[in-house]
């Protein structure tokens, strides 16, 4: 049932979601301390380094620069990297002066949009609902997570996006293909591609579900689903000049096993479990709430809209795609190691937030009469597990078996008050050599010494150090016979403990790469092939 809204009540909304967030980041926008000014993460400093080369560029006359030179040894920055994210850093270090300052008020604002946008739903579930889902946008762990834990400023950007997209992708659905809302879902799904390659193709999964789940759930006009489908068709075509490029090379060209096998996922009883963040700020947190929100659902099944019944089977899928339970089963789908389990939970946090605040509105409208009244209290419980479990606490966490976390021993290089000289490492014992290692007499490194045992090898020729005086040589030794079965055990050691940071073809470009490591050799450099050349060696 729709409501109408004044534009009174609009405004008191959006004032209020505004002083909630920006107390909540007030520590953010305006820190005591000018250190409190740098991000938190190694993926923030990657963003602000791109957006300062873009500001530069722009200054040069450059609005749309090619190579980033500095990057990855020569790559094209806005090619591999959707554009919107870093014009809007540029915008922000204009009105600010200082790209961190900048940094930090893209973080409030993307908080603070995709919390109004909440707003949007006010005629389908009250004004004072949608506040509700919007604060709760606000202070979703996950959204917290990838803010500051994680520093990935254009998810956050595709994140803001997606409330809006659901809005009008709702109406399509519900109210029928209006040209303001196709038109309306059509230029969102753009920014959204243009703000974060693979999170929209994450939405658009999450999208086109909801499209088909409305149409089987209520028994919806193919006409209908089909305008919905095609709207989203229409939003990518939108942003093709800058999509199709993209989809050469980049991540595309990653390895497909070593991608799948370097998918990330949750243990169901890690990411169900509020506590844990007590003692870890960073930890990947999806909330009991999900569960309960099932089962509350499933109660009040009959008094749903239809489009929140369409909505729930997707929110439990995408909530619990990334789990340890079906990431053997995500592994199989064609394409999957484009689209990182992990990330689903943004899409996930959007429904479950709208979801959750509709249970709770139904729960509490059902408490009117005196003897129904305690559902007040559930509807009140299941809106705060939705949104807030894993806050800090100011005292420690329980801990049942303190001594896992809190071991008598030393690590290497630390002091010691046991020992008279305060150093916790220790000499062999006098008498005594360490299994499988033998201590030389004098060391390797003198070109007079005799061949001794040490680490595991039989002397200290070429053969068993790869080292000829100071440098390390770059030939085959002549006890080794090169053959097939010593190039494929070479390039198999190269694919263990190289290719995730070199690439499987050594151009540099390994998964690590896509996580803010910087500086990794391209082995394809004629720097490489220069016997002249130090690093040659």
């Amino acid at each position: 049932m729709l409501r109408l809204q004044s534009r009174e009540q609009y405004l008191l909304a959006a004032l209020t979601l505004l002083v909630v967030t920006m107390t909540l980041y007030f520590g953010v926008v305006f820190p005591r301390d000018a250190e409190r000014i740098y991000p938190w993460s190694s993926d923030a400093w990657g963003h602000l380094v791109k957006a300062v080369y873009l500001r530069d560029q722009i200054g040069e006359g450059q609005l749309y620069p090619d190579i980033f030179p500095s990057w990855y040894s020569g790559q094209q920055i806005l090619r591999y990297f959707p554009p919107l994210s870093y014009y809007a850093l540029v915008g922000l270090n204009e009105i600010t002066g200082n790209i961190y300052t900048a940094g930090n008020l893209y973080l409030f604002a993307t908080a603070l949009i995709g919390g109004l946008s909440f707003l949007l739903f006010a005629r389908r579930i009250g004004m004072v609902w949608a506040l509700v889902a919007g604060i709760l946008f606000v202070l979703f762990p996950d959204n917290v997570r990838v803010a500051f834990a994680e520093g990935n400023l254009p998810r956050l950007a595709a994140t803001m996006l997606l409330p809006t997209a659901v809005y009008f992708l709702v109406n399509i659905m519900e109210d029928g293909a209006k040209r303001r809302d196709f038109a309306g879902l059509a230029i969102v799904v753009a920014l959204i591609v243009l703000s974060h390659a693979m999170m929209a193709g994450i939405f658009l999964l999450g999208l086109g579900l909801y499209v088909v789940s409305h149409w089987l759930v209520n028994g919806g006009k193919f006409k209908t689903a089909a305008a919905g489908a095609g709207a989203l068709t229409t939003g990518l075509f939108i942003s093709a000049w800058w999509m199709f490029p993209s989809l050469t090379g980049g991540i595309n060209e990653l390895d497909n096993a070593a991608s799948s096998e370097a998918i990330a996922q949750f243990p169901v009883d890690v990411a169900l479990n509020p506590g844990l963040r007590a003692g870890n700020n960073e930890a990947f947190y999806v909330g009991i709430s999900a569960l309960l929100l099932a089962f509350a659902a499933a109660v009040m099944w009959k008094r749903m809209d239809p489009w929140v019944k369409a909505l729930i089977p997707v929110t439990l899928f995408m909530t619990f795609v990334g789990s340890a339970i079906f990431v053997d089963l995500w592994r199989v789908l064609p394409f999957h190691e484009l689209f990182w389990p992990l990330r689903f939970m943004s899409f996930a946090g959007v429904c479950l937030t709208l979801t959750a605040v509709v249970v709770a509105r139904e729960a509490y409208n059902s408490g009117a009469r005196p003897e129904r009244r305690w559902l007040r209290l559930a509807a009140v419980a299941i809106v705060a597990m939705a949104g807030l479990p894993g806050h800090k606490f100011r005292k420690p966490p329980l801990e049942v078996f303190p001594d896992m976390d809190r071991q008598a021993k030393v690590g290497e290089q630390q002091k010691s008050d046991f020992f008279a000289d305060g150093v916790a490492s220790r000499p062999p014992v006098a008498g005594t050599v360490p299994m499988g290692f033998a201590v030389p007499a004098v060391p390797a490194s003198d070109p007079e010494s005799a061949p001794a045992a040490f680490a595991f090898t039989q002397g200290n020729d070429y053969f068993n150090t790869g080292a000829i005086g100071d440098y390390f040589g770059d030939g085959i030794p002549d006890e080794v016979e090169v053959d097939e079965a010593l190039i494929s055990r070479g390039a198999g050691r190269y694919a263990i403990h190289c290719a995730i940071c070199h690439g499987a073809s050594g151009n540099g470009q390994g998964t690590l790469s896509k996580f803010g490591i910087a500086n990794i050799a391209n082995f394809h450099q004629p720097m490489f092939n220069d016997p002249t050349n130090p690093d040659y060696r």
